[in-house]
């Protein structure tokens, strides 16, 4: 299974997840994405990167107001970034917060499609 096959179902199991189970069935239920970057999509969550053991990886998104850049580095040294101008992912993006997990799909140096999951699953920065 490819990284991007395995990523979206990682993010359709969360989903999924907290969809089926009632609020306090999900209490205290951690989760840890660290960053994964190929060739055709960026993913992880920001606390984990930022809580990592390693000083390597990083996920960011920049607001240059006309543009958006979405840009990491995985603990491997792999590195990527993309940009958007589309309106609807501006909205998302600018919706990340310290824990957040964030996956977007990349065409060459375009962000495709972006996924964002805001969750008390996951660890804040």
């Amino acid at each position: 299974m490819s990284i991007q096959m395995l990523t979206k179902a990682l993010v359709a199991t969360s989903l999924l997840s907290a969809l089926s189970f009632s609020a306090t069935s999900l209490a205290g239920h951690k989760a840890t994405h660290n960053v994964i970057v190929n060739n055709t999509s960026i993913s992880g969550s920001f606390g984990s990167a930022r809580n990592s053991a390693d000083s390597v990886q990083y996920i960011a998104s920049l607001d240059r107001g006309t543009y958006m850049v979405v840009m990491a580095k995985s603990a491997a040294g792999v590195s990527k970034s993309c940009t958007t101008k589309n309106p609807t992912h501006f909205e998302q993006l600018r919706a990340l917060g310290s824990d957040s997990f964030l996956y977007v799909s990349v065409s060459g140096s375009t962000c495709t499609n972006v996924d964002i999951q805001n969750s008390s699953s996951f660890a804040p920065k």
